[in-house]
């Protein structure tokens, strides 16, 4: 019996460079996203204890599983804010702003430098593209006409309509966007608000 696990990013990259998509023809996706809200908020909760806040409140408890989006690695790197800074106590947002400033801040966020530099690494010559793809795509959702006629006003290179369906996948496949399907138009938009916030606050 051979097993072969990969993460959430990199082995399709690998698949598409050797020109082989069948090698693993069997092979299954284990969805492991985000945590569900009511387990979001009890390891917030948790977290927050484990971190020296006595009693929580639960509009804190509330607004720090909304803002990692339930993301567990993000709860975790805002309960270490809380620790560091030895808070016992935190009003409505304040855990915002201590994930914010953890996230933005290049050595107490290094957690998030892959994910913003890792497009270099598997796009190649699509990297320009799909950065400025995930810049628009921060404003809101679009269709690929929108995204063509927003890159033909901003200079940007697309090489053909192709590459506005292409990149766009690849982008998803590395859960960074999702796609809806409404009247027969694809649109996408960022897949987690969590991420599109710290994209926000690294790079723009």
């Amino acid at each position: 019996m051979r097993w072969l696990l990969t993460g959430s990013v990199g082995f399709h990259h690998i698949m598409r460079r050797l020109g082989r998509v069948d090698l693993l023809n069997d092979a299954e996706n284990v969805d492991l996203g985000p945590l569900a809200p009511e387990w979001a908020r009890w390891l917030a909760a948790c977290l927050l204890l484990g971190a020296g806040v006595a009693s929580p409140r639960d509009d804190v408890v509330e607004e720090l599983a909304d803002a990692s989006g339930g993301i567990a690695f993000l709860l975790h790197l805002a309960a270490k804010e809380v620790r560091d800074r030895q808070l016992t106590a935190l009003m409505p947002g304040e855990v915002t702003q201590l994930l914010d400033g953890a996230v933005g801040d290049v050595d107490r966020g290094h957690q998030m430098t892959a994910f913003l530099t890792r497009l270099s690494r598997h796009y190649g010559q699509d990297e320009r593209l799909a950065a400025w793809l995930l810049d628009q795509l921060v404003q809101g959702p679009h269709d690929r006409s929108q995204l063509a006629a927003r890159a033909e006003h901003a200079g940007i290179e697309v090489g053909s309509d192709g590459r506005l369906r292409t990149v766009p996948d690849w982008l998803r496949a590395d859960h960074y966007l999702d796609a809806t399907v409404v009247d027969g138009v694809r649109r996408y938009g960022w897949r987690y608000p969590a991420l599109r916030r710290i994209w926000v606050l690294r790079r723009l």
